[in-house]
């Protein structure tokens, strides 16, 4: 007879009279009322016995991945199970434009490089069509990024076109998303996009429109916050309910006092009802440092952790959606693209990247793709980029929350410092647990 017990990927978090369980393997948080806790306790520590699983509430612990039998080798089963998930998908970003009509203050990018040229186009679209014939690929992402990716427009309708042309002939499910800076994310651009199935837009906004039009400015020096407020208030209007905006606001030590209140007074009256929206936090810092805690921005990692998971209460209290927060505490939740065996950055000139925030490291540049749609890769290179650290390091091995980063939160940390870091979200683990039902509690 086999014993059921405590998966180790179980978070117990005491709220009050109430328990609230949280696995990072199946992404299952569930509430166990108080009339309940004593129970769930005892089984919780001692485990239970198989013949025991026709009560309702055990074997619904069981099914959500709380609880997990005793003769299963769990690390063994959760490490192969995401390795074939992550294996299943092609995933590309593609650059194709590298000059941008932004010249923001903390801009890492050199726009040495412009417009995509047709024999990149060629050779990009060759790729996937041989890839989606030739391999197992359930699904195809495909991320335009720059540079300011909308300078490409008519090359990015046209791509998309031969990838959903490939992706439909041989079943694979095709979908794509933009990181742009919203200036000329007009409402006749966004329907265009959309019907290439472009359904996921992160824009950014720094706050009031005095602070955001300090750092993220045109070219020529002109402010552009009413611009993009106009073309988020304008996406409000498209009738799609799989679109997705992600607000992304960066903070830095000058700007923290006045984020909250601007959320709270113009941010949150205008989305906050439109559940398609979602806002997420990030410092202002130097990527790929070792020492995230040496910047010229922030020199606290834990109030970083403790004021993204405070904003992001206030949010959700707000009455934005959950979706961002939940989603971070899924498997794979907080994997870096570029840790991934299948995924490459293409950029306008055909080199190819595993990275998108650091294209003057070496290390960053992997190979480029040729015309026929083959590519030259340094496979050394590409095997520091997506090495699992669960092995070598003590700390990741018996981790609760592996499934959601999987020693691979950032991969150029990893590689400059000889060792994983840690996802922001750890350090605040458990408020992050209850952000998600807070409304139920």
């Amino acid at each position: 007879m086999s014993k059921w017990k405590k998966s180790i990927y179980t978070f117990v978090i005491e709220k009050g009279e109430e328990i609230i369980l949280y696995n990072s393997f199946m992404g299952a948080i569930a509430r166990i009322p108080k009339e309940h806790t004593n129970r769930v306790r005892n089984i919780l520590n001692n485990g239970i016995d198989e013949i025991q699983l026709d009560e309702l509430l055990v074997a619904e612990l069981c099914v959500q991945g709380f609880l997990i039998d005793s003769e299963i080798n769990e690390q063994y089963l959760v490490r192969s199970t995401l390795e074939k998930e992550q294996d299943s998908t092609l995933g590309l970003t593609i650059m194709p434009h590298e000059d941008c009509n932004f010249r923001c203050s903390y801009c890492y990018e050199s726009f040495e490089n412009g417009l995509i040229t047709p024999k990149i186009m060629r050779g990009i679209k060759l790729f996937v069509k041989k890839k989606a014939e030739r391999e197992n690929f359930l699904r195809m992402t495909c991320s335009w990024f720059g540079g300011e990716p909308l300078l490409a427009f008519d090359e990015i309708l046209d791509m998309s076109d031969a990838f959903i042309e490939s992706c439909n002939e041989n079943d694979i499910k095709y979908l794509s998303s933009m990181t742009t800076n919203g200036y000329l994310l007009t409402p006749e651009r966004v329907e265009k996009l959309i019907e290439r199935n472009v359904l996921y837009f992160q824009i950014t906004l720094d706050g009031p429109e005095e602070i955001h039009n300090r750092s993220r400015k045109l070219v020529g020096g002109q402010g552009t916050y009413s611009t993009i407020m106009k073309n988020l208030i304008a996406l409000k209007d498209i009738n799609n309910k799989d679109l997705t905006v992600k607000i992304r606001v960066n903070f830095s030590p000058t700007t923290i006092e006045t984020i909250e209140n601007w959320i709270r007074d113009e941010i949150a009256p205008e989305f906050s009802a439109d559940k398609r929206f979602m806002i997420t936090f990030q410092p202002i810092r130097n990527w790929g440092r070792c020492n995230k805690n040496i910047n010229e921005y922030f020199h606290d990692q834990i109030f970083i952790g403790d004021y993204i998971s405070y904003l992001n209460n206030a949010c959700i209290n707000l009455g934005f959606s959950k979706q961002d927060v939940r989603q971070s505490l899924d498997p794979h939740g907080n994997v870096c693209y570029a840790s991934k065996s299948n995924s490459i950055v293409i950029g306008s000139d055909g080199s190819i990247y595993k990275c998108t925030v650091a294209f003057d490291n070496s290390i960053n540049s992997i190979g480029v793709i040729n015309v026929d749609g083959t590519l030259n890769l340094n496979k050394v290179k590409m095997g520091m980029w997506t090495k699992d650290y669960v092995d070598s390091t003590e700390k990741c091995g018996k981790c609760a929350f592996y499934p959601s980063c999987q020693t691979k939160k950032c991969p150029l940390i990893s590689i400059n410092c000889g060792n994983p870091t840690c996802p922001d979200i750890f350090e605040n683990i458990e408020s992050y647990i209850t952000a998600t039902i807070s409304a139920e509690i």
